[in-house]
């Protein structure tokens, strides 16, 4: 087994564990709340992720005009 087949079975494994854990937060929070998985990961990822990247671009691009 050459070094990097086993670098890439090793990042396998911990996006494969990354994925999990993130699956189980979903599922917990959908259990916490009522809502079903799909209807949380499209809050998330459909409004919750674009409204903070609008956010922390808008706060960047302040913190760039603004003089020191």
């Amino acid at each position: 087994m050459s070094l990097w087949s086993t670098i890439a079975e090793v990042a396998e494994d911990i996006a494969v564990t990354i994925f999990n854990a993130c699956l189980d937060v979903l599922y917990i929070i959908s259990n916490a709340t009522g809502m079903s998985y799909m209807e949380v990961n499209v809050l998330l990822f459909c409004v919750l992720h674009p409204l903070l990247i609008i956010f922390l671009t808008y706060k960047a691009y302040h913190r760039q005009r603004s003089p020191l």
